[in-house]
């Protein structure tokens, strides 16, 4: 007494990749617009904080100074004592430009009226202090 069983075929499987990379791009694309885009700093500046804080206009040029004097012009370092060279060829036409002083908040005074001295010296008349919004609760 035997029993004949019918062979069916071999049954294929494939997995369909094509939804998970739906789903990773997706990811991807919200990641990628829900995260901030920060450019880091070469000098690392502490700003003080004020209550009048303003936003900067993108055409500045800024100088940044850290706590142990250290300055960069847009993220290049610079010697104190090249920083009026270094400011005109930043420059076009320095009566028209504006400079932004980002100074760490330990930064000895000394150091920002020096930047501020050369910058006068330079022509650009147009100076502001960068500092931090009002800290939110």
């Amino acid at each position: 007494m035997a029993v004949d069983f019918e062979r069916r075929g071999a049954v294929k499987t494939t997995l369909n990749l094509i939804p998970l990379i739906n789903v990773v791009f997706l990811l991807l694309i919200f990641f990628m617009l829900s995260s901030t885009l920060t450019v880091p700093e070469k000098l690392g500046v502490d700003l003080p904080r004020s209550e009048n804080a303003r936003p900067r206009t993108l055409s500045s040029i800024v100088v940044a100074v850290d706590r142990d004097g250290r300055i960069a012009i847009d993220d290049r370092a610079v010697a104190a004592a090249d920083l009026a060279t270094a400011l005109l060829g930043a420059v076009d036409d320095p009566g028209r430009a504006e400079v932004l002083i980002k100074a760490d908040r330990a930064a000895a005074a000394a150091h920002v009226t020096e930047i501020l001295s050369q910058v006068q010296a330079v022509g650009i008349a147009r100076v502001g202090l960068a500092s931090e919004g009002p800290k939110s609760p």
